[in-house]
């Protein structure tokens, strides 16, 4: 089982008049196995938090938690491709309209080793992050907008069914349930539709993995099902990207396949339909 150790902080230079920056170092141990053959072993390993604050936020924030000024804010949990911030997110610019943004880092020495899906890989050590960011920072409704790409969308998807109280909205890029599909087309485990509405935005290419047996558009479709079974509310809303595959959709912003504006209005949708619940 995955746990945490220490936390440890740095305040970094401020880049542009519009923001600063803040980062976090998360200490912990995940287990691994390279080989079949070889038993699960205990590892030392940290990743990195980076919270990027609009202008105008002061440390007085921070310390007046009840202060009446509160900030939406959105976290970024990237795939094992995405070496930097996870692009959907960063490409935004959330700060510019008042957010707080956030991402989560894997250090390349351990990205063969840290999946935040799995309990026994790392999912302690985002739950210690999203933990880090309620407690330090004044979060708009006590709850954080996802953004995942890839692993990162499964990784959201983990967070939000054992977390659901900590999350406002979903935005789901090329990655699905972690879940495996069975000689019957059976998902197991089943996805259990989140207890609380929470405002979901899936996105999948219609060639993304098609080659494999129960592929994340398997998965995808399987969610989908399951919430219009539901009559989920507020909004969910599934969408296919019929001749696109698994990077187009990751990387929305930059492959052009979703544009600024378009994604800015999702947020703010995922944002109003956290607000009418709270």
């Amino acid at each position: 089982m995955c746990s945490v150790s220490t936390v440890e902080h740095v305040e970094l230079e401020p880049k542009k008049e519009l923001f600063r920056e803040q980062c976090y170092t998360i200490r912990g141990q995940v287990q691994d196995k390279h080989h079949s053959v070889k038993p699960w072993t205990e590892i030392d390993v940290h990743i990195n938090l980076f919270v990027v604050v609009p202008a105008g936020y002061t440390r007085e924030d921070e310390k007046e938690r009840n202060h009446e000024v509160k900030y939406p804010t959105a976290l970024g949990v990237g795939g094992a491709v995405h070496k930097d911030r996870y692009s959907v997110l960063a490409d935004l610019q959330v700060y510019e309209h008042g957010w707080i943004s956030a991402y989560v880092l894997v250090p390349k020495e351990y990205q063969a080793i840290v999946y935040f899906f799995d309990e026994r890989r790392g999912a302690s050590l985002l739950r210690s992050a999203c933990k880090l960011l309620l407690q330090t920072y004044p979060v708009e409704g006590g709850k954080l907008h996802l953004f995942g790409g890839s692993n990162g969308a499964m990784s959201s998807f983990q967070l939000m069914q054992t977390k659901p109280d900590w999350v406002a909205s979903l935005h789901a890029f090329g990655g699905s349930i972690d879940a495996s599909i069975d000689e019957n087309g059976e998902i197991a485990p089943p996805f259990e539709v989140p207890p609380v509405g929470i405002p979901m935005f899936l996105h999948m290419g219609t060639t993304d993995n098609v080659e494999l047996k129960g592929s994340w558009i398997d998965k995808m479709a399987y969610v989908g099902k399951q919430l219009a079974n539901a009559d989920y509310k507020p909004a969910a809303r599934l969408t296919w990207y019929t001749g696109h595959g698994h990077s187009d959709v990751c990387d929305a912003s930059t492959s052009g396949l979703l544009a600024k504006p378009a994604l800015l209005r999702e947020l703010e949708e995922g944002r109003k339909g956290a607000n009418e619940l709270n």
